[in-house]
Formats: C-alpha cells, sequence, structure tokens
C-alpha cells in the first residue's frame, strides 16, 4: 500500500468523522460565559 493511499483514506475518513459526529456537535448547547464567572 503506497502511503498516498493512506493519505487519502484517512482524508476520507475524515470527511465521515465530520458528517456523522457534526450534527451532534452542533447541537449541543454552547455557553459564552467564562469558566471564571460560573465560579
Amino acid at each position: 500500500m503506497e502511503i498516498w493511499t493512506g493519505f487519502v483514506i484517512g482524508f476520507l475518513g475524515s470527511f465521515h468523522c465530520i458528517g456523522m459526529c457534526g450534527p451532534i456537535a452542533l447541537a449541543l448547547p454552547i455557553f459564552q460565559e467564562s469558566y471564571a464567572q460560573l465560579l
């Protein structure tokens, strides 16, 4: 297996991860407050 094949498979795998986990990460609430203000 050529090294370029590994890079291409890794590149395509990252798009798969973004497509599958991206909506879950975007659905999480994001707080604009810093941790110091919460304490």
